[in-house]
C-alpha cells in the first residue's frame, strides 16, 4: 500500500509520511498511515479523491459491492440502539452523518463530506439490522478512496485532515504503540521483601507468527561518518574545527562536575565581547544592507528569546531609515473571559513563535515568516517596503530568491494557553539574530553564537552546520 500512496502518487507528491501496524488482540492487522501532500488539498479538490457515496451499481458493479459490504457503518442510532459504537444515546463515530451537496471544511478540521439525500438523486441500499431489512443512504458511509478500494477490495477510510489541532491528534494516534501493562511478580523468597516489578505488552498469536516469517520490520539508512566536503578541501585547520565541533555535540568533551560547564580552547572560537561579535558578523551594516546575498550568510545565535529579541533591536538600530511601528490588536475569543483577561495583559505576552504585540521594523532589515502562508515560496527576506496594512520584502535565500512578496496581518490564536485569544499582527520576526533551535539545518558562513545566558545541553554546537570552514568560523561572547 505504501508503493501505491507514495510512488505511484494516489494523492499526489508525497512530502513525507508516517504509519503503524496494530493487532487487536486476536484480530487481523490494520495500519494508520499519514500522509502529507506537497501541495495542498483544497476543498473542491477534495471529491476527486475520497467519497462517502454509494457508487452507481449499473456502471461500476465491482466498486458498488465493495462499498455496500466493506464502507458501510453500523448502522445505528435509532436504527439500532445496541450497536457497540453507540455510548449515552449517541454514536461515538458521529454517524449518522449529515446530508449535503457540496464538500466544505468543518469546525473539527476534517471536510463535511458530500452526501447526496435521496431527494437529491442519492443513492440508497437495504441492509438487515435484527433480522428487520431497512433502507439506508450515504449518511452511513464511510469515507474512502474509489481507487484505493478497488485495488485492495477491502475496507480503507480514507480522511482529509487541515488544522494543525487533528494533525497532532493523528500524529500521536500513530505513534502511540501497543497495549502495556506494569505487573508485579512475587518472589518465592519469603524473607525477600522486595517486588520486581517488569513492562510487557500483549502479543496475540497472529502477531507473533507475522513478525516472526514476515519481512523485516525497520529500516535502517545510510549513515554518513566522514565529512567528505571538510576532507576534500585539504585544509587541517578546517578537519581539526570539524573534529571539535562533533566532540561537543557527542558529548566527549569533559563536563566540569561542579558547574556542570564545558571549556572551549581559543583554537576552536575566538572569545569577545557582545558588541564586538555584532560587529564581527555584520561589519559595516550601515553599507551592506542592501546585499541580499551578504544578509544571507549570516546570523547571531543566541540560546533564548529575550536574548534573540535584544540582539535583533541593537544591530536594527545601526541601518539607517525610519522605525515604524506596527501594534497588534488582541481579544479574547470567548465573551466570558474578557473581564479576567483584560487588553493590557494580552499585549504583554510575548509568546514562542508569535509575533509581538509592538513589532518594529525598518526598510532593509531581515525578518523570517511564522507562519506558511505560501510554504514553497516564503521564507526568510528583507523588508523592501513598510506599508500601513502591508509589508512588501525580498526572499533572499532559496530558489526563489529575489522575489518580491506581499505580507498581510492575518489573525493568529496561540494553542499553549489555558484561554483563547486572537492576535491581529503581521506574521514575521526580525531575524538578524535568531536561537539556536531555530537555526537547525541552515547553512551559515559567518556565525557568531551569544551564551551570556547558558545553553539547556552541551550540544548546542552539533546543531550548526558550518558551510566555509576557516580560522576562526565562530565568535563567542
Amino acid at each position: 500500500m505504501m508503493d501505491v500512496l507514495t510512488k505511484y502518487r494516489v494523492f499526489g507528491d508525497t512530502r513525507c509520511y508516517m504509519y503503524s501496524v496494530e493487532w487487536q488482540k486476536r484480530g487481523l492487522p490494520h495500519a494508520h498511515v499519514l500522509i502529507w501532500l506537497l501541495n495542498k488539498l483544497h476543498s473542491n479538490e477534495v471529491n476527486d479523491i475520497i467519497s462517502a457515496k454509494i457508487p452507481d451499481p449499473v456502471t461500476d458493479p465491482h466498486l458498488h459491492d465493495i462499498v455496500t459490504t466493506q464502507m458501510v457503518h453500523g448502522p445505528c442510532g435509532a436504527l439500532s440502539p445496541l450497536s457497540p459504537c453507540m455510548a449515552d444515546g449517541k454514536c461515538t463515530k458521529r454517524y449518522p452523518r449529515p446530508l449535503v451537496a457540496e464538500t466544505v471544511t468543518g469546525n473539527d478540521g476534517y471536510p463535511v463530506y458530500r452526501r447526496r439525500s435521496k431527494e437529491d438523486n442519492g443513492r440508497t441500499i437495504k441492509v438487515k439490522v435484527q433480522n428487520q431489512e431497512i433502507e439506508i443512504g450515504n449518511e452511513f458511509i464511510v469515507p474512502y478512496c474509489p481507487l484505493l478500494s478497488r485495488i485492495f477490495e477491502t475496507s480503507a477510510n480514507v480522511e482529509s485532515c487541515h488544522l494543525a489541532k487533528s494533525i497532532k491528534y493523528l500524529c500521536k494516534y500513530v505513534t502511540k504503540g501497543s497495549d502495556m501493562a506494569v505487573f508485579g511478580i512475587a518472589s518465592e523468597n519469603a524473607n525477600d521483601e522486595i517486588s520486581n516489578f517488569q513492562m510487557g505488552r500483549y502479543v496475540g498469536t497472529n502477531e507473533a507468527l507475522w513478525r516472526l516469517l514476515s519481512f523485516q520490520i525497520p529500516k535502517y539508512p545510510t549513515v554518513v561518518t566522514t565529512n567528505m566536503r571538510v576532507q576534500l578541501q585539504n585544509d587541517q585547520s578546517a578537519a581539526q574545527f570539524s573534529k571539535q565541533l562533533l566532540a561537543v555535540g557527542n558529548g566527549k568533551v569533559p563536563v566540569d562536575a561542579t558547574s556542570g560547564l564545558i571549556t572551549l580552547t581559543n583554537d576552536f572560537c575566538r572569545f569577545v565581547d557582545s558588541q564586538a561579535v555584532n560587529e564581527n558578523v555584520f561589519p559595516n551594516i550601515s553599507e551592506n544592507y542592501q546585499n541580499y546575498a551578504w544578509l544571507s550568510e549570516r546570523a547571531i545565535l543566541a540560546a533564548n528569546n529575550n536574548d534573540v529579541h535584544a540582539l535583533n533591536f541593537t544591530i536594527q538600530s545601526k541601518i539607517a531609515g525610519d522605525l515604524v511601528t506596527y501594534k497588534s490588536v488582541d481579544s479574547i475569543t470567548n465573551p466570558d473571559d474578557v473581564v479576567n483577561y483584560p487588553t493590557e495583559f494580552l499585549n504583554s505576552l510575548e509568546l514562542p513563535g508569535f509575533p509581538p504585540h509592538n513589532l518594529q521594523l525598518k526598510v532593509g532589515t531581515v525578518i523570517m515568516i511564522l507562519r506558511n502562508l505560501n510554504p514553497p515560496r516564503l521564507c526568510n527576506g528583507s523588508v523592501k517596503r513598510l506599508m500601513p496594512n502591508l509589508i512588501e520584502a525580498t526572499i533572499i535565500n532559496g530558489k526563489y530568491a529575489g522575489e518580491n512578496v506581499c505580507i498581510p496581518r492575518i489573525p493568529m490564536i496561540p494553542t499553549d494557553l489555558p484561554f483563547d485569544f486572537k492576535r491581529l499582527q503581521f506574521p514575521v520576526r526580525l531575524a538578524l539574530a535568531i536561537t539556536i533551535n531555530k537555526s537547525q539545518g541552515q547553512s551559515l558562513s559567518v556565525c557568531g553564537i551569544n551564551l551570556e545566558n547558558h545553553c539547556f545541553s552541551h550540544t548546542f554546537s552539533y546543531t550548526l552546520r558550518v558551510h566555509e570552514l576557516g580560522n576562526h568560523p565562530l565568535c563567542l561572547c
